[in-house]
């Protein structure tokens, strides 16, 4: 199953460069770390504090933290808590995310070569 994981790609756009969110360095490393995990198709995620923090190699109050300004802040997520989990939901995964056909997705190296010749 992790291999599964490791051929699939995500979109960052360059528009992230005029957010703050790029000088928030706990808030950017959750919303890509979140970005990697959630469900390529929903873009929905359940998230335990404890194990969330744990692979970030940060505190449970620090992922937290940083949680509640993607929500509140960057307005980028959405976040249910239950009792056990938060059900996290990337704001406007299907338009930024899923693929579409003016994406040139042909590999760099490809387009490299042919124009090296």
């Amino acid at each position: 199953m992790w291999g599964f994981f490791m051929d699939t790609w995500i979109k960052l756009y360059r528009k992230l460069l005029d957010n703050d969110l790029i000088r928030d360095e706990r808030a950017l490393q959750v919303f890509i770390w979140l970005l990697l995990k959630v469900d390529r198709k929903s873009g929905i995620k359940k998230v335990a504090r404890s194990w969330a923090s744990l692979e970030l190699s940060i505190k449970p109050t620090t992922f937290y933290g940083a949680l509640q300004r993607l929500v509140k802040k960057y307005k980028m997520v959405t976040a249910q808590p239950t009792a056990n989990y938060t059900i996290i939901s990337l704001i406007n995964w299907n338009k930024y995310q899923m693929p579409d056909s003016t994406t040139d997705s042909s590999p760099t190296a490809a387009r490299h070569s042919t124009r090296s010749k």
